[in-house]
Parts: C-alpha cells; structure tokens; sequence
C-alpha cells in the first residue's frame, strides 16, 4: 500500500518539478527579450523623432533662405535706384526733359524703392517668425524621448522574479491557457494606409448580406498583427502582461485601446509646424510678389531714363524708339515666368500689356515735344499720348492688384505632388503666383507603408498597454489615483508631461501652435488683422495707382496753366533764392548751414516800381536792394524841371541821363545813405580779410637734383606696398609684411611685368621681418621668430602654401624682432642675421650646425641707422639704412664697407629693403616707398638699381 502511494509522490514530485523547470525556462527565455525589444523600441523612436526635428528644421529654413535671396536682391535694386535718382539725372548737359517724362522717371524710381522696400521688411518679418518658430517647436515640443533611469529600472527583470509570478504560471501544464487575459493592442496592417481594407469595405457592401456572412465568418480567424502568439492566443503569462503594462503602458492600467486611434494619423510634430506657418506664410508670399512688381517698376524707370537721355541730351530719336523693346521684352519675360494667367478669377484679365505699351506712348509724345516748327495740333496730341501713358500705369497698377488678390474660392486642397509646393485650401494664396512661391506646408497623411511610433506608443500608454482596470467597488479610483501617481515618478512621457496626454488638444486652444502658453505672436495678432501683410501689399500697390491718377490731374493743370506758373513769377529765375540780391563782391559767397544767418540774408523779392514824391525818374534811391524803374506816369513840377530845352525829356522818366548836372547832384545827395552803407560793408569785408599764410623756410633738394635715381620700371600691383626684397639670380620678389608678393619675371627688361600673388598657412602671424628664397621655395621669418617654409619654384595661380617649419630660431623668450635675413643652406650650415627690437643697434649673427644655433658674432650699426632692412649675400652682410646708405660686414674676414645713399631727390623716399643682385652684372637693389605727388598721402613702391 505504501508502495503505490510512494510511487504516485514520487510522480507527482517529478512531474512539478519538470514543470517548474519548462515555465522557468520559458521565463527565463522571454525576459532578455523584453530589455532588447525595449532598447530596441526606444532607439527606432529616437531616431525617427530626429526625422521630425529634421522635418520641421527643413520647412522652416526654406522660408529663411527664401526671404534671404529676397531681401538680398532688393538690397541690390535699392542702391541702384540710389544712385539712379542721385547721380541719374537727366538735363545735366542739356535742356531738361518735360516734366511729364522726369515724372515719370522719378516715379517709377520711388515706386520701385516703395515696393522693394516693403518687400525688404516683409521678408525680414518672415525670416525671424520661421526662424523663432523652429527654434521654439526644437526646444520645447519636438525632442527626443530619452528614457530616464527609473523606465530602464523598470524595463529591467531579474532571475528570482520568477518567483514573484502567478502559481498557476509556475506550474502550468503544456498547451493550457495562461492566467492572463492577453492584453488589447491596437489594430495595425501590413503597412499600406488601410486603403485596400477600405475598399474591401465598400466591396463587401456593395455586394449585400453574401459578403457580410463572408467577412462575419473571418472575424474569427486569428490574426497574428493583432493578437499574441502565445498558446491560446488571448491569454498570455503574467510577466507578459507586466511588460505591457511597466514598458507600454507607462505602469498605469488604463482604459480599453482607444477606437478613434489611426495609426496613419498626421505625426503631432506636423500639426504644430503647420499652425506655426500661419504666422509667417504671408510674409513670405507677398515678400516675393512686391519683389516681382519692385523689379517691373526698376525696368520702367531705366527705360524711361534711356528715352530722356537718348532724346534730351543725345538728340537720338530712333535709339529712343528701340530702347522700349529691349525693357519692356524683359518685363514680358518675368512676368510670363512667374505669374499663370489662366489661374484665378481675375478681374482684369490679361490688362498688362497695356501697361507694357506705355514706353512707346511716352516715346510717342517726346517726338512730338521735340519739334522744329509749332503746331496746336501737335501739342495736343502731345498732351494726348501723355495722358495715355499714365493711363496705361495705373491700368498696370490695378493689374498687379487683381494678380496679388488672395484666392478666397478654392474649397478643396490641391493634389499633393512630390516635389511640388503643396499648401492646404485655408491658405489664401493667390493663385496666380502658385508656380513661382514655392510653398511648402506639412503633408496631412502619411504615405503608404510609412508608421507613426509616436502614435503607436501614446496609444499604448493611454489604454495602459492593452490591460484594461478591472473595477470591483466605488474605492477603485483613489487606487488607481495612486498607480497614476507611482506611473508618473517610473518614467515620463514621450511627448507629452503626463502619461497619455496627447498634444492635438492644444493646437488651438491655449498653445496657439507650436508653443507652450501664450504665442509669443498673440499681442499681435489681437492688434492687427491675420491677414496684414496682405493689406500692407494693398495699400503699397493702391498707392502707386494713386500717385499715377495724381499725376495726371497735376499735368491736367500744367496744361491749362503752364508748366512755370506754380512754380515762379514771370519774369523770374526758378530759386528760392533772388540772385539780384547775391552780394557778388563778397569772396565767400557761399552760406554753410553751421554758420550764423547773414545780415543781409533775404529772400526773393520782386522788382519793386515805386512812384513816391520825391523819386527821379522813377528811381527811388533809398531802395538799393530792389531798384525799379517806372515806365510812365511820373511827370515832374515845372520848379524841379529843367530849362525849355529838356521840357520834352521830362516826359519820359526812364531817361536819367538826359538830367543836368543840377539834378544830378540832387540825386546823389539823397542817394547818400546807400552810398554809406555800401561803403561800410566794403569796408567791414575788407577787414575780415586775412594775411597771406607764411610758410616756414625748408630745405630744398640740391641744384639739379635728379627726381630718380636709376629707377626700373615695374608694374606694380595697386596699393602694393612691399617691405622686404628676396632675389634669386635673376629674379626678384616683394613681399609685404602681411603676406602679399610681387614676383618680378626679368629685371633685365626695359619694363618688368609683375605677377602678384598671396602666401598661404601663414595663420595669424603679426607680420614678416624677413626671409630667402632658395631653389626648392621660401624661408620666411616672422617678427616673434617663427620659421616658415613655402616649397615650389614659383607661385601657382596666385597662391603660394607655407607651413611652419620644425627648425627654431634662437630667441629668448618673449622677444620680438626688427629684420631678420637668412643664408642658403651650405655644408658648413647656415648663418642668421637677428635684430631685436630691445636693442635695434645690434645685428646678431648666428651659425646653424649639427650641435645648434652658435653666435658667430655682431655688427654694429650707427645710432641714427632708422629702419634698417637685412640681407646675406654669400658671405656678407648688408644692412640697409634708413638714408639709403648700406653697410656691407663680411662674416669670414670682418671687413666692412659702405656704400653712399643715393642723392637726394623731389619727393621723400623711405628705404626699406637691400638685396644684392646674383647675375652676371651684379649691383644692390633697393627698394623703397616715395610720396606719389607733393601733398599726397599716397606712397609708392620704387626698385633702384645701384
């Protein structure tokens, strides 16, 4: 008896330990998988969520480059009408156009800057708000989900946690159902949008109750993309469901999978950047529709500069009836580029040609302005093409209105193409100018096979990873306030600050778009209208068709008038100022606005004819500033006339002349006031007058002095000024202090050419001091002693690299140089010729060898040497000073011998170079810098030959 049941313990016993050991296997198998498909899930969002920051950085710098290119080009057109409405002007050399013509020219200039220049801020405004839009979307919404520490925590599983499991998952037989209800995941596809279930859904209808009980009886057929495959597929182990609910579900058991999911939703990143577009995507529109119409108005004010030049000052009338073809052909062509004239509904349907014949107008009438003989005629049909032409701008002006409209009837989205702009139907673009924006908003859907993980996990995070709460009493929802609470300090959210939040919900409620809070846009957006850069276009463009009706009623009134009536009275110069009243005796005869108001400052005044009891002839001498002279009517008494002889001269009282010498003497005697103060001005300007300037004495150049000293003639770079001479045989190089060379082909030649060139890898040395050209490159030495080699024979297209080189220099610490000069490389080593700039009056020579730099010895220059200029020749010294006088010390003898400076010239030379010539003929080359002309500032390079 005791056998049996031994033998059924011992069966039991085998049989749970057999089953332990197969549901620890299989935990032990499933727990390494969910750490890896965590890391796994996480690394594929990361990265895809760098997708998104790539996407809304690639719209946004669209925008930004855009309005770059905008801003730059109406940069440009601003300077040049700058210049067109300063230095442009027509009439300088000749008769001015009519006033018509410069109204038109000058109009079209300000036109043109009105609508460059608001295209300027426009795209300045859409720049910054894309480029404040991205940078706010980047730093505040769209980041990547990097778990924290306490979701790694969580992801994490130990050994022994098979104990913690369920007894019925310990011990469960083969092929039972698990004690878990599998978790609910939320539906996904094969990966193509769901369109071909669609259609299977509206196939099934169509064909009635069949497929209804055909598609009824699938429902129960197991889907793998939907449910567990696990053994009986709608139950899973208990750590199964635990990694949902720890890993997907944020720790938080939530509500049933959500129905209204769709796993091909628009990614949030996209419905943010699309609500932070409203905010720039008009700026960027008519930013480059007043660039378009900015340009126009350029093109006409340039033809209508040409036809008044070619007409008023050239005289060339058939050059000004081919200069509108060349303009107008230009216009046609941008025009044609970049608006679609059968897009819209436009109220003034192909009207711009209208405005592309209004040169042709104006050249019309300056024929007939310019003409030999006068015709009533003539000037009317003058008048007539005049009119024209400013009809025909403000025809134009309406036009680039009705084409800049915005298109308020497109009720559905347009085709979204690849690699075509693409904007939703809200936007009211006009949709003239679709082809030439160049719009790109974020797409509404994904494409066909492509998943959004962002909404996969917050989808799973707000069912709680499929594992629904199972309430049992009314106390259930503090509990569950608690796990929502320890959910929260496990790990955080994707996107979002709460688990299961999802973002949409702020589009347009508080977020205003892309931003957390109040828009930093919403002040504006209360104060003005959404839609005001449209309304600035508007206004720009209502204003230009206002100026050309204006315009036209002003002429309207020249004609009646004449154009010099508003203007002055008959009879008078056009000026402010009188010019009867210019004291022309005065030797400063101009006013600067930093000086005090004259005395005798007046403004225009009309000649006066004063008839006052007393006058001679009409003549009153008490009004010297104004004289007038009286026609008629002033006849004088018989006790002031004359004897009968003059009665007859009487009558006539512009005749002063006929007066006798009684009169005469009468006239001067009243006219003695005047006469006073013309004298005491004369006197008071005579005395303002100061002595002539004395110059000190100096010295003068000697008799007969040359102004050159044996100069060679070189083609010298502009604003070259060199500082060291480095020669090889016939050759010689300039080089200045900051790099810049002067290779000098054939100093033989009669006139030696000059190919200039740049040193390059310099880096930021504060300048040379000095250097020698070997046959295999440069050695350049630097003012902190730094030793530079530039290999090649010879500059290549304008450029010669250097490097620094490993040879040392044998310089204290902290020292700095003067001049420098360096040997060619012997078998005996090399010599250096170093001069401090602590001690300028000490050459110090130095000997390279295989044990170092050794000092060999020193030259001493006088203390009046100046700038001092160093070279080695073979086996000598020459120091050059500051005089032009050269020092020649051989280094083996110790010998030293001068050379005289030049003679003295014209002009100041400063020496700054020596090298001695290594051809056949021999000879020093100096170099030096001379004043270009006597009270220049301007200095130039000069090659002496000695």
């Amino acid at each position: 008896m005791h056998v049996p049941a031994a033998a059924a313990a011992a069966g039991t016993a085998f049989t749970g330990k057999w089953l332990f050991d197969y549901n620890r296997a299989n935990f032990q198998y499933d727990v390494p998988q969910r750490f890896g498909r965590f890391m796994t899930s996480r690394g594929m969002l990361n990265a895809q969520v760098g997708q998104y920051r790539q996407d809304v950085h690639g719209i946004a710098e669209l925008t930004s480059s855009k309005m770059d290119t905008v801003q730059a080009m109406m940069t440009l057109v601003l300077c040049v009408c700058a210049a067109l409405s300063d230095a442009g002007r027509i009439g300088m050399h000749g008769c001015a156009p009519p006033q018509w013509l410069c109204g038109l020219y000058s109009g079209h200039i300000y036109t043109s800057i009105l609508y460059c220049g608001t295209a300027l801020w426009l795209g300045m405004h859409g720049s910054l708000r894309a480029q404040c839009a991205m940078t706010s979307l980047l730093t505040r919404k769209v980041r990547l989900p990097i778990p924290s520490m306490a979701q790694l925590d969580a992801a994490r599983s130990f050994g022994s946690a098979f104990e913690q499991q369920k007894f019925g998952d310990i011990f469960r037989v083969p092929f039972m159902r698990h004690p878990e209800d599998a978790p609910e995941l939320p539906p996904a596809d094969a990966g193509d949008s769901g369109e071909d279930d669609d259609d299977k859904k509206e196939k099934g209808s169509k064909d009635g109750k069949k497929a209804g009980k055909k598609k009824a009886s699938k429902v129960h057929l197991p889907d793998p993309r939907t449910e567990f495959s696990s053994t009986a597929r709608d139950t899973v182990p208990s750590w199964i469901r635990d990694e949902q609910v720890v890993d997907k579900g944020g720790g938080l058991m939530g509500l049933p999978a959500r129905d209204d999911f769709e796993p091909y939703e628009t990614p949030d990143h996209f419905k943010m950047l699309l609500a932070a577009q409203e905010e720039w995507w008009q700026y960027d529109v008519y930013a480059r529709i007043l660039m378009l119409y900015g340009s126009c108005q350029f093109l006409y004010a340039v033809c209508y500069y040409c036809i008044g030049t070619t007409t008023a000052e050239l005289r060339g009338f058939w050059i000004s009836w081919s200069m509108p073809m060349l303009f107008m052909a230009a216009q046609v062509l941008i025009l044609r580029l970049d608006v679609v004239r059968t897009s819209g509904n436009h109220m003034l349907p192909n009207a711009e040609w209208i405005g592309h014949l209004a040169p042709y107008f104006a050249v019309t009438a300056t024929t007939l302005e310019y003409r030999h003989l006068y015709s009533p005629t003539t000037v009317i049909l003058t008048w007539v093409f005049v009119f024209l032409t400013y009809f025909a701008h403000i025809v134009m002006a309406m036009r680039f209105l009705d084409l800049a409209w915005p298109d308020w009837n497109r009720a559905t989205d347009m085709p979204d193409e690849p690699g075509k702009p693409w904007w939703p139907s809200s936007w009211k673009v006009p949709s003239a100018f679709r082809n030439a924006l160049w719009l790109l908003a974020p797409p509404k859907k994904l494409e066909p096979g492509q998943h959004d993980l962002l909404h996969e996990a917050e989808g799973l995070q707000s069912s709680g990873g499929g594992a629904e709460i199972r309430r049992r009493g009314g106390g259930k929802d503090k509990k569950g306030a608690k796990a929502a609470g320890k959910a929260k300090e496990v790990g955080e959210g994707l996107m979002s600050d709460e688990a299961g939040d999802t973002s949409p919900k702020t589009y347009h409620g508080e977020a205003e778009g892309a931003y957390t809070g109040r828009s930093p846009f919403k002040a504006f957006a209360e104060a003005r209208s959404p839609d005001l850069p449209w309304q600035l276009a508007r206004v720009a463009i209502c204003t230009v068709g206002f100026l050309w009706l204006y315009m036209g009623v002003a002429l309207f009134v020249e004609m009646n008038v004449g154009p010099d009536t508003l203007m002055k009275p008959p009879g008078e110069p056009p000026w402010i100022r009188d010019q009867k009243m210019k004291n022309i005796w005065v030797p400063k005869a101009w006013h600067m606005s930093s000086e005090r108001l004259p005395s005798d400052y007046r403004l225009e005044s009309s000649t006066l004819a004063k008839y006052e009891d007393g006058s001679i002839g009409g003549f009153n001498p008490d009004d010297i500033h104004s004289p007038g002279v009286g026609q008629s009517g002033v006849q004088e008494s018989p006790e002031h006339g004359h004897s009968g002889g003059h009665s007859e001269g009487e009558s006539h009282s512009a005749h002063r002349r006929l007066a006798g010498d009684d009169q005469l003497l009468r006239d001067l005697l009243k006219a003695k006031d005047g006469l006073a103060w013309l004298h005491d001005s004369l006197q008071e300007i005579e005395a303002k007058h100061q002595a002539p300037l004395e110059l000190s004495p100096s010295t003068s150049p000697p008799f007969m002095a040359p102004t050159t000293v044996n100069v060679k003639e070189v083609k010298w770079p502009a604003l070259f000024e060199p500082q060291h001479l480095l020669c090889r045989g016939s050759e010689l190089m300039a080089l200045t202090s900051r790099g810049f060379g002067a290779h000098l082909l054939n100093l033989d030649a009669q006139e030696v050419d000059v190919n200039s060139f740049a040193l390059e890898g310099l880096g930021a040395i504060r300048s040379l001091v000095g250097g020698n050209w070997l046959d295999d490159g440069l050695q350049l030495i630097t003012k902190v002693g730094e030793l530079f080699d530039c290999p090649g024979a010879a500059p290549v297209k304008g450029r010669w690299a250097c490097k620094n080189s490993t040879t040392k220099l044998p310089l204290p610490r902290g020292s700095s140089l003067l001049a420098a000069a360096m040997s060619k490389p012997e078998e005996t080593g090399r010599i250096v010729a170093l001069l401090f700039e602590k001690d300028p009056s000490i050459v110090n020579l130095f000997h390279d060898d295989a044990a170092g730099w050794t000092s060999v010895g020193e030259v001493h220059l006088p203390s009046t040497a100046g700038h001092v200029g160093l070279s080695i020749s073979g086996k000598d010294v020459l120091a050059l000073l500051d005089s032009g006088a050269v020092l020649r010390r051989n280094i083996l003898e110790g010998s030293t011998t001068w050379h005289p400076p030049p003679p003295a010239t014209q002009l100041p030379r400063e020496y700054r170079a020596i090298c001695n010539k290594e051809s056949e003929a021999g000879g020093l080359l100096r170099l030096a810098l001379r004043q270009a002309a006597p009270k220049l500032e301007a200095w130039l390079p000069e090659l002496s030959v000695d």
